[in-house]
């Protein structure tokens, strides 16, 4: 069965690592001791083959025993724990001498060593003299540098082993008590770790459901990670919150804007279906409906350039694009515009300024800020565009002679749906995107708009663009 939770993975996770720690120290104490133990056993053994290969004499090649002291310690001949039992082969494994205690025994001859190695050497084995577990050293003895025999020393391991045995049964009791105590805390440290974020399901739950995104996930006292997580929620939420705020607003705002041109289109209709009219009234008419026709068109083209911007997350088809020509084509076609609004419209232009770009976007960013000039300036005001080099950039700026931009609007107006308030309660008409749209436009050609008030009157919007530079080589 898969498990789901986050703290059944955990526990499950640290189970199994727990586990497998345990075992592989235990491992490692349990041979540590039983290396230790069988050295300090392998030593004592080789110590008294040594002591007594050295008061051994050699007669033609026999091996002669002429002190009997060693012989007769208590170690070789009695039994128990701490006896030394010794025993003497010649090379093909006859019999030369046993101690006491091993002759009691009755065993007959130990099984000799390997005589067919070209070298033989000290050799260590484990074996059981009688029943009993036993360590034993074959010693070969040397004599004119030719093998004379073996000198075989066995110390019997009873208690050696009863205290591994002891290890290994400690070992089995100590490690599911230690898993248990750590799966306990575990399961503790598990459950206080994952506390916050049950609040934060329970805290996003309760946004959810009651639709209130100024609600905010409390931080506390969570752990740095935690803290992180909740901070980017936080966030989210309040991003959620104003990009909801912008809709209800631009929803309100669009709805308002969409209605009043359908209002006046209707009752133009209404009273010019209500009797018969003159042709000059019913070109009167017309003219009424084709300018709320391209009111609400404009709010429309606006809409669907919004979309544009919301889904376009690839790059800008970008060619070589000469400003200046599309400057001048963007007033050419406001020139109208300005004239029936009684503003003089002038420009200062440097020509050949080429920059990398979207001359779709470049013309639409050109005519929201000349058209702004434009509707928001005083009767006979003026409208002034520039566009020059500056160092390594292209300069635009548009500016008007109108009643210009308050400080506090300053950082607001590139926001979408936002209107000035002197502006909405002015006859002229706007959606609030159109300076949303020419910052985004700015940024995806890698430049910056920012906005100046001018003296005595009036405001400055500020283009820069990156300018294309080219280098003239010599042929």
């Amino acid at each position: 069965m898969m498990i789901r939770t986050l703290k059944g993975k955990l526990m499950l996770w640290n189970a199994l690592t727990l586990v497998g720690s345990l075992i592989i120290v235990e491992f490692i104490v349990y041979f540590s001791v039983k290396s230790y133990l069988y050295q300090e056993i392998d030593g004592l053994l080789q110590a008294e083959a040594e002591e007594v290969a050295a008061q051994l004499h050699f007669r033609n090649g026999q091996i002669q025993i002429p002190f009997e002291h060693e012989w007769q310690e208590m170690e070789h001949v009695a039994f128990g724990e701490h006896s030394i039992y010794l025993q003497i082969l010649t090379p093909d494994g006859q019999l030369v001498r046993q101690s006491h205690n091993l002759q009691e025994l009755k065993l007959g001859i130990l099984p000799t060593p390997d005589s067919h190695r070209t070298t033989p050497r000290l050799t260590f084995s484990n074996m059981f003299l009688a029943t009993q577990p036993a360590r034993k050293l074959d010693y070969p003895l040397y004599h004119d540098g030719a093998l004379a025999g073996y000198l075989s020393a066995i110390y019997v391991t009873t208690d050696l082993e009863s205290h591994l045995a002891r290890f290994r049964k400690a070992f089995l009791l100590i490690t599911p008590i230690c898993l248990a105590l750590a799966l306990g805390g575990i399961w503790l440290i598990s459950r206080r770790s994952l506390t916050p974020i049950t609040r934060i399901i329970r805290t996003a739950n309760h946004i959810m459901r009651s639709s209130n995104l100024q609600h905010r996930i409390e931080t506390g006292e969570a752990d740095e990670e935690l803290h992180q997580l909740i901070h980017t929620l936080n966030n989210m939420f309040a991003r959620l919150q104003t990009s909801f705020e912008e809709i209800r607003t631009f929803a309100a705002s669009a709805s308002h804007q969409l209605r009043t041109p359908l209002t006046v289109m209707r009752s133009n209709i209404e009273v010019a279906l209500n009797r018969n009219r003159t042709p000059q009234e019913y070109r009167e008419t017309l003219e009424c409906l084709l300018e709320e026709v391209i009111k609400m068109s404009t709010v429309v083209h606006n809409l669907l350039l919004l979309a544009r911007i919301e889904s376009d997350n690839g790059k800008l088809p970008m060619g070589l694009i000469r400003l200046d020509r599309v400057l001048q084509n963007c007033l050419r076609s406001l020139q109208p515009v300005a004239h029936a609004r009684n503003i003089r419209l002038q420009a200062q232009v440097d020509e050949r300024i080429e920059v990398l770009g979207n001359e779709e976007l470049l013309a639409e960013l050109i005519h929201n800020l000349v058209d702004n000039a434009i509707k928001y300036n005083h009767p006979q005001g003026t409208a002034t565009v520039r566009l020059r080099r500056e160092e390594t950039h292209a300069v635009l700026e548009v500016e008007d002679t109108g009643p210009g931009i308050p400080l506090q609007d300053r950082h607001k107006i590139f926001e979408r749906f936002y209107r000035i308030s002197h502006h909405n309660n002015s006859p002229t008409w706007g959606s609030g995107l159109g300076l949303a749209i020419a910052k985004w436009i700015v940024q995806k050609h890698s430049g910056r708009i920012f906005v100046k008030n001018t003296s005595p009157q009036g405001s400055c919007f500020r283009v820069e663009f990156p300018l294309i530079e080219f280098e003239m080589t010599e042929v």
